[in-house]
C-alpha cells in the first residue's frame, strides 16, 4: 500500500512539473519578414500579416479563426500554407486546410512553428495605435468555435491560444514648408 502511495505523488508531481514546462499552443499575428509582434504602418504603406501557429506538440491538418482587423486596413493579396488553395474566406472566418498532415511533434532541432497564412495589406487611412486579433471561426454552426483552432490529423479540434498583434499608426505632416520660413527663423 505504501508503494502505491508513493507512486501516485511520484505520478501527481511529474504531471505538475509538466503542466508547469508546457507551452501555450498558440496562434498569432506576426509582421512582415521579421516576424514582429507590432508595427508602425503610414497611410497607402503596404506590409505584410502573417498568422503563425506555434507551441503544438501533435499533428495538424487544419487551422480556422477570424482576423479582426481595423477598418482603415485593407487586405491587397493572400497566401497560404504550402500554396494550399483549400480555403473558406468569409465574414465568418477563414478556414483553411493544409492539404497534408503536417507533424509538429516536440523534437530537438525541429521548428515549432508554421505560417499558415500571408496576408499583403494596405493602410488605407491614418489611424491611432490598434490591436489585430485572432477570434473564433464561426462557419460551423454543427460544432461552434469557441477560440482559433486547429484540427489534428485524427479530426480532433483543439482550442489555439491567440495572441495578438499591434499596428501603430504614423501621422505624416500634411502642411507645406518652405525655405523661407525656415530661413526666418534666423
Amino acid at each position: 500500500m505504501k508503494t502505491l502511495r508513493m507512486f501516485a505523488a511520484f505520478a501527481l508531481v511529474a504531471m505538475s512539473l509538466f503542466a508547469v514546462s508546457a507551452e501555450a499552443q498558440e496562434i498569432s499575428v506576426l509582421f512582415g519578414n521579421e516576424m514582429a509582434d507590432s508595427k508602425q504602418v503610414k497611410m497607402f504603406d503596404s506590409f505584410d500579416i502573417n498568422i503563425v501557429v506555434s507551441n503544438i506538440d501533435d499533428t495538424i491538418g487544419a487551422v480556422e479563426y477570424t482576423l479582426n482587423l481595423p477598418a482603415n486596413v485593407a487586405i491587397t493579396g493572400s497566401n497560404y500554407w504550402n500554396g494550399t488553395n483549400l480555403v473558406l474566406d468569409g465574414p465568418d472566418g477563414t478556414a483553411i486546410a493544409l492539404g497534408e498532415c503536417v507533424v509538429m511533434v516536440n523534437s530537438p532541432g525541429i521548428d515549432q512553428e508554421i505560417t499558415v497564412a500571408n496576408f499583403q495589406a494596405i493602410a488605407v487611412n491614418t489611424f491611432s495605435s490598434t490591436a489585430v486579433t485572432l477570434t473564433e471561426y464561426t462557419g460551423t454552426p454543427s460544432n461552434p468555435g469557441t477560440a482559433p483552432r486547429y484540427a489534428n490529423c485524427q479530426d480532433q479540434l483543439v482550442n489555439l491560444t491567440p495572441v495578438a498583434g499591434t499596428l501603430e499608426g504614423v501621422t505624416v505632416a500634411t502642411e507645406a514648408t518652405s525655405f523661407s520660413k525656415v530661413k526666418s527663423l534666423f
